[in-house]
């Protein structure tokens, strides 16, 4: 994700743009947000072909497609504008790395991995063709790694069974060494022409190269049509998969469902650790992320009968993790904005004596946020105090991840209620009292800084500027966490047993502080007992 530019407008319809998520052939993809928050896909045609009829016509297809296809592996069309330029429409945003990116930052992926993701896609390509339409550019960079499984976007070329294409006379439509030889060969193509590109994709998934190889469009597309598609080192099961879908003649090739069949894939992608790393974004994709997170203390002390001596001290962000003591932390990075996660990205509140350079830096980072800031209260009756301003409400809202069902009615206004100046009203500090408790996907925060527990159960501290201060490396494992009346700040998983402690017990007057100056820290009296991410 990218900031806007000068160019970028800042609206479109009733939606606020927050960054770029990408630019193509027909126009750009913003993130935006609507007026309750929730954080939507806006791709808008450019202004070059606002006015020559086949553009908009396949950009008018593109948005009849969307609104067509109903698939768990597909987005979900919110809104768009089609009467008046600029034209566009809204998608729910899928928080992921493309399956290219991921390739390109991990290298092959594994069989298993591989056919986990084949047999999703298969499904989903099955999903699109009952409703007659056919892709047409399947390819991994039109496949986003969301964290319940991969997603098909992009149906810009994509058309009806027996419709007539709106590519110009001696062009094919798709990409090449993606793209089946019958579309080459200027033959009518259908379903086949899914498949073979599903398995081109695949192919590159597992073996981290070109499918047929690199080199200008005539030479690729040449080998596409005569020669054979690069399998080597390919596992021999996920070969004969592969070999299968991408059969030069297209009676040969397999249905989606019976890829799916021969997959015989059991991997539960949104529960798999091997999928979820390589479809967590990272800075190197677009610098928008938080920076790498100090070690976690390792979840000893939470155990009784563990002493609080034995813990190490909490210390500032270091290279890389070092566990002490069971049960070991796994050491999983917190993932950068955009990826698998519950991510939460801040507006600073307004600040009366504010100087004029302080004012353009705020302006600043609000062009860098992804979504706006949304307020979660943790549960279990914990008060919350604010030390010179109102405190936030404490009701429950959706996160980035949530469903198609919500998007809906975030695009029906019923998600409108978290307003502008409820997140400027933020207190300037907050002292939280025992018993608190946070499910995944709630935070409580201050102005300068924010605790969340991620959906993917690891607990973050966040600063205004969406960077992340500490982590406790829960990742796959935190179910809940817990400020409990003995003072001790413990993260539980989903058997109710400890993953991470702050080490505080035998403190039932302590009390977890949100301060003004950005830090976390859990007192007793004027003694810092635990800080997030500073030394004591």
């Amino acid at each position: 994700m990218h900031p806007l530019t000068d160019s970028d407008p800042v609206r479109i319809g009733r939606y606020r743009l927050t960054g770029r998520l990408g630019e193509g052939g027909m126009g750009t993809v913003y993130l935006g947000s609507t007026p309750g928050g929730r954080p939507v896909a806006i791709k808008v045609i450019s202004g070059r072909f606002q006015y020559e009829e086949q553009a908009l016509e396949r950009f008018r297809r593109e948005v009849g497609t969307l609104h067509t296809v109903r698939s768990a592996y597909t987005t979900s069309l919110i809104d768009c504008g089609l009467e008046a330029p600029p034209y566009w429409f809204a998608t729910e945003y899928v928080p992921g790395r493309t399956l290219d990116a991921a390739v390109r930052a991990s290298g092959a992926l594994p069989a298993r991995l591989c056919l986990g993701i084949m047999a999703a896609l298969a499904e989903g390509l099955s999903d699109i063709h009952v409703h007659g339409v056919l892709h047409r550019d399947v390819k991994p960079q039109n496949i986003i790694l969301s964290p319940v499984g991969p997603q098909l976007i992009d149906f810009g070329i994509a058309r009806e069974t027996g419709q007539t294409a709106l590519t110009q006379v001696g062009h094919t439509a798709g990409t090449p060494g993606f793209t089946a030889p019958e579309a080459w060969q200027g033959e009518e193509v259908g379903v086949a022409a899914d498949v073979f590109a599903l398995g081109a994709t695949l192919a590159f998934a597992a073996t981290g190269r070109p499918p047929y190889g690199k080199g200008a469009l005539p030479a690729v597309s040449y080998r596409t049509v005569h020669g054979d598609i690069d399998l080597d080192g390919v596992d021999a099961d996920l070969a004969r998969i592969i070999a299968a879908c991408t059969d030069r003649a297209p009676a040969r090739r397999p249905t989606p469902g019976e890829i799916v069949e021969l997959c015989q894939s059991r991997v539960s992608l949104a529960n798999d650790p091997a999928y979820q790393r390589i479809a967590a974004p990272d800075l190197a994709e677009g610098g928008a992320g938080p920076a790498p997170v100090p070690t976690a203390i390792d979840a000893s002390a939470a155990v009784p009968g563990v002493p609080a001596s034995a813990a190490p001290t909490l210390s500032a962000p270091v290279p890389a993790p070092t566990e002490v003591g069971p049960p070991p932390v796994p050491p999983a990075p917190v993932p950068p904005l955009g990826g698998a996660e519950n991510h939460r990205v801040w507006r600073r509140p307004a600040v009366v004596a504010m100087s004029a350079v302080a004012a353009v830096c705020v302006v600043a980072a609000v062009l860098l946020v992804l979504q706006p800031w949304q307020s979660t209260k943790g549960t279990g009756g914990g008060k919350a105090e604010a030390g010179s301003a109102s405190t936030p409400s404490g009701k429950s809202t959706e996160s980035a991840d949530t469903s198609a069902g919500s998007a809906d009615k975030a695009s029906d206004g019923e998600s409108d209620g978290a307003s502008d100046g409820a997140e400027e009203n933020l207190p300037v500090e907050k002292i939280v009292t025992a018993p608190m408790s946070l499910r995944p996907g709630e935070e409580i925060a201050a102005a300068r800084v924010q605790l969340t527990l991620q959906r993917d159960g690891n607990l973050v501290a966040y600063d205004e500027t969406n960077h992340a201060r500490w982590a406790s490396r829960t990742r796959d494992t935190g179910a809940r966490a817990d400020f409990q009346p003995d003072g001790n700040l413990v993260v539980y998983d989903t058997e109710d047993r400890p993953v991470w402690a702050s080490r505080t017990g035998g403190h039932a007057n302590a009390v977890l502080k949100l301060q003004s100056d950005g830090n976390i820290t859990i007192l007793d009296g004027t003694s810092v007992l635990w800080a997030a991410g500073a030394n004591h």
